[in-house]
């Protein structure tokens, strides 16, 4: 009778004697199936320009940024060696099977042997992913299977973050997805948190409400109706660089201060708080715009 041990990720009995119990097994079968939708996302990742590099030449200066993305190669190879690792650990079994039945139809044998079995080998790069998969029994019985399920996991993570941090948002408008509270059913509340998407994304989702919207009709309506969203300096930053305009929480400050734009929400609260002062997209849009017509029209000579 097998001993029962105790799964090396959880710490739950084991009767069988296996190395990770069938739940965690289940979680370790469903990362390895992620792992090839996740280095799909690092590719573009890795050939994105990494404006955030900090690369520092010989005299002093920074120079122009490396046009690769060192954190995504970095999570995009560790993520193809633990695939390609865990295959290696699964073949070896499989070698010392087909070893032993090799040696077993080899034994006492005068003369012709019978065709022998084929010996095991691991299919290419594309298919090693599945084919661990199938290989569950085994992962199961594996002394280092839990200290593979641990790594991946955060193999996984360090590969979603890097892919995520780097690639810019694309602001897509706010959420006017509306409820009510049932004491006041005739007064809807909107949501109103700003919509952001990767680039080339078809499907903006809202972080607070989870409502969804098609990014390219969402952003023309944005744009549309850029006079009702009231943001803070900080989120009027964040919402310009969406239509490509890098200014700064500031300047947009200065801008406030030089009547350039003016407070779009009350001063205070019902009960006589100060309130941060927000303005409209709208009137930020139009500001930045004028400034830019203004800087490149030609000067008049003056006689």
């Amino acid at each position: 009778m097998t001993a029962a041990t105790e799964c090396g990720s959880c710490a739950k009995p084991n009767l069988d004697g296996a190395a990770l119990c069938d739940a965690c097994t289940d979680t370790y079968l469903y990362d390895l199936g992620a792992v090839d939708d996740v280095l799909d996302t690092l590719r573009p990742t890795v050939e994105m320009q990494d404006v955030n590099g900090d690369s520092v030449g010989s005299s002093g200066t920074k120079h122009a940024p490396a046009p690769l993305n060192l954190d995504a190669m970095a999570a995009q190879a560790n993520l193809q060696l633990h695939v390609r690792l865990t295959g290696r650990r699964l073949l070896r079994v499989w070698v010392q099977a087909w070893e032993a039945k090799v040696a077993k139809l080899t034994a006492h044998v005068i003369g012709p042997t019978l065709p022998l079995p084929a010996k095991p080998s691991l299919p290419g790069n594309e298919q090693l992913a599945a084919w661990i998969i199938v290989q569950h029994n085994l992962i199961r019985m594996a002394v280092w299977a839990p200290g593979a399920k641990r790594e991946l996991a955060n193999l996984l993570k360090t590969a979603q973050t890097a892919a995520e941090r780097r690639q810019p948002r694309v602001f897509a408008g706010t959420c006017s997805f509306e409820t009510s509270h049932p004491d006041t059913p005739d007064e809807p509340i909107v949501c109103g948190a700003e919509l952001y998407a990767l680039p080339g994304d078809t499907i903006a989702t809202c972080k607070d409400c989870n409502s969804t919207y098609e990014v390219a009709t969402w952003r023309a309506h944005s744009k549309t109706a850029a006079e009702y969203a009231i943001l803070t300096p900080t989120e009027l930053s964040r919402a310009l660089g969406g239509y490509g305009f890098n200014i700064r929480p500031g300047t947009i400050r200065m801008w406030a201060t030089r009547g350039h734009i003016h407070r779009a929400n009350p001063d205070h609260d019902e009960t006589g708080h100060p309130i941060p002062a927000m303005y409209r997209l709208g009137d930020a849009l139009d500001t930045y715009q004028a400034m830019q017509i203004r800087k490149h029209q030609p000067k008049e000579n003056t006689p």
